[in-house]
């Protein structure tokens, strides 16, 4: 990823990823990408996976968002902070594609795998619902797990004084996916700080939190946060790619403060790996040197532990903290995952 003077490293990402996604257009697209990322999936040794798509960035053209906002900008149509966009793809193609890879991933490489639909929190209130009544359709509710929100605040912008500008807005998106019996978590202490937790904490009423690790910046809401046990899904190689903590690996990360301050570190994640890797890697993202971390899951507990000074019984746990926070599970599917976590460290010895 490569930065304007004056541009925020998660904004080159997002507009990155924002044009890649423009070249999934097909059911069949879908499914070999959900097929690929189980297969990564599988050899870094997961077992279980709650995976994020964007199904809005492929069903509807952007008239509310950032990327209106961009083309207003450069003289052509007004945005329409209320407007639905014109429809792209349908969102039986989208999911069903990977609902297609889910299944077939889970016979080939032993990955379970599930969905959490994302709302984009650049775009209109309105977009999200219609999203979401597509989503909870009798014939759709049983392929996602979720809701959460992601994306940058673009046009809205983030919270200004703890008043929320941006994210509070979804509230009643929120409200009807808890109704139909959808858990609820989404990206807060990336971009907007402490606030922006607090407020997902008390308004949205999330069960997780993505990242997080923003919440560092206000004491009361750790302690709030601490409190309640809310699991955080803390993804350190991609807060040092996009910058949200610029000298993470350099003597500045969260992750040990938090995990002093009893916050849940329920796992450490990839997000979106085949952008954040650090060092060389190929085509198909492996790493080319061994000093490279290629972005997936075992490279965050490796640089984490690393930068963190994360011992090998606390990254343990930070793993059984993940399992544990895994939604829509049997009680026997948790207990085998926990069992095959306790027999892997049981077995564990370091590298020579």
């Amino acid at each position: 990823m490569f930065c304007g003077p004056n541009e925020m490293a998660i904004n080159a990402f997002l507009t990155e990823y924002t044009r890649n996604n423009a070249m999934m257009r097909t059911e069949q697209d879908f499914y070999e990408v959900m097929m690929d990322y189980l297969e990564r999936a599988a050899e870094n040794g997961v077992v279980r996976a709650e995976i994020f798509f964007d199904p809005q960035m492929h069903c509807f053209e952007d008239n509310s968002g950032a990327g209106a906002a961009a083309v207003e900008m450069m003289g052509g149509p007004k945005r329409d902070p209320k407007g639905i966009g014109k429809p792209r793809m349908k969102y039986e193609d989208v999911v069903g594609g990977l609902t297609r890879g889910i299944e077939e991933g889970k016979a080939k490489y032993g990955v379970d795998a599930a969905l959490i639909l994302s709302f984009l929190q650049d775009r209109s209130l309105e977009e999200a619902m219609e999203m979401l009544d597509q989503a909870i359709k009798p014939e759709n509710i049983g392929k996602i797990i979720g809701v959460g929100m992601d994306n940058g605040t673009g046009p809205w912008g983030p919270m200004m004084g703890g008043v929320p500008n941006s994210t509070a807005r979804f509230k009643p998106c929120y409200e009807k996916a808890k109704a139909a019996g959808l858990m609820l978590t989404a990206h807060a202490g990336e971009e907007e700080g402490a606030s922006c937790v607090n407020m997902c904490l008390d308004v949205l009423q999330v069960d997780r939190i993505d990242h997080g690790v923003r919440v560092m910046e206000d004491p009361e809401v750790v302690k709030k946060i601490a409190d309640r046990r809310v699991p955080c899904t803390v993804c350190p190689i991609s807060n040092h790619r996009a910058q949200i903590v610029p000298r993470i690996f350099c003597g500045e990360s969260p992750i040990r403060p938090m995990w002093v301050n009893g916050v849940n570190i329920a796992g450490l994640h990839s997000d979106d790996p085949a952008y954040c890797a650090i060092g060389t890697v190929d085509k198909y993202c492996y790493s080319c040197e061994p000093q490279t971390y290629d972005g997936y899951v075992n490279s965050a507990y490796m640089r984490a532990a690393r930068d963190s000074g994360l011992t090998p019984d606390e990254c343990a746990t930070i793993a059984k903290n993940s399992l544990e926070a895994c939604w829509k599970l049997t009680d026997e599917q948790r207990a085998g995952y926990l069992a095959k976590l306790k027999a892997y460290c049981t077995d564990w010895r370091p590298s020579q």
